[in-house]
């Protein structure tokens, strides 16, 4: 077998810092590291990130998800990841057909699982996941963009309303300690967050979501990229009183648990116009 050389020192670079975000939300944590992934840009970072530790492109092993409403062939699937990821045939070990009941959302290309088959990465990941907090919270603001852009690659969810414009901005995580960290280093950009039992972040309210459109949240999702900015835009162009949006930010920033109609009784608005700025 050929000797694993890991470095001692490791640049705290984009690369590091989006890998580890990515990691942090799509990494498995109970078997070899792997990073899962429906977007190639993703799994070309993710395989950055490995690259760092000295994994070179034979060291990755892939296999592919479609779901059986797929209506591309497995034979175009395979192509599509091999021109659109940093991979070839030799890294794709399988393409397994997903069977499920229900509506749920089907990737046309499936999702690429991408692993590094090694007991000593394995441990040594599982060690730097645990210490993100310390990692992450003393760096400058510009680094944490970055490590918040891997994580909501992989976590995040963008939220449309009927009208067309953006109405929240989501991630979700099981795991406490990972919702803590998130909601701290919002805190760092005084966006506010509201958790919710289902073990959602959601950020609500023009303010919040323009600083998380301005720090290009989805940069590395094209898909919820365009989302965004499309449901932003008509957000823009929605004419809603600012003086009245204020009122009720301000409102629910010192206020917790209140209703639609207590707002709009506390702020005298009607009903209709607070849930629509809500």
């Amino acid at each position: 077998l050929k000797p694993i050389k890991i470095p001692w020192l490791l640049e705290i670079n984009n690369d590091f810092l989006f890998g580890l975000g990515i990691y942090l939300g799509e990494g498995s944590r109970n078997s070899h590291p792997k990073i899962t992934n429906s977007q190639p840009l993703i799994i070309n970072q993710a395989i950055k990130f490995f690259k760092l530790f000295n994994f070179e492109q034979k060291d990755l092993s892939a296999w592919i998800q479609l779901h059986e409403r797929s209506e591309k062939k497995p034979k175009r699937v395979e192509k599509f990841w091999i021109m659109n990821a940093d991979i070839s045939k030799d890294n794709i070990k399988k393409l397994r057909i997903k069977k499920s009941t229900g509506n749920a959302e089907v990737e046309p290309y499936g999702t690429l699982h991408l692993e590094v088959s090694s007991i000593l990465f394995e441990l040594l990941i599982n060690r730097l996941i645990k210490f993100i907090p310390r990692i992450i919270l003393s760096l400058p603001k510009q680094e944490v963009i970055w490590f918040l852009q891997g994580a909501y690659a992989g976590e995040g969810n963008v939220g449309i309303a009927k009208s067309g414009s953006v109405n929240k901005i989501g991630y979700t995580s099981l795991r406490g300690e990972e919702r803590r960290l998130i909601k701290k280093l919002l805190n760092k950009f005084k966006i506010n967050s509201i958790e919710n039992n289902f073990g959602d972040i959601n950020v609500f309210g023009y303010e919040n979501i323009k600083r998380l459109h301005q720090l290009d949240i989805f940069a590395y999702h094209l898909t919820r990229k365009e989302k965004l900015n499309n449901g932003f835009n008509r957000l823009i162009k929605n004419h809603i009183p600012y003086l009245n949006k204020n009122r009720i930010l301000h409102l629910l920033n010192t206020s917790n648990n209140l209703t639609v109609t207590e707002i709009a009784n506390l702020l005298g608005l009607s009903y209709s116009s607070t849930k629509k700025h809500v």
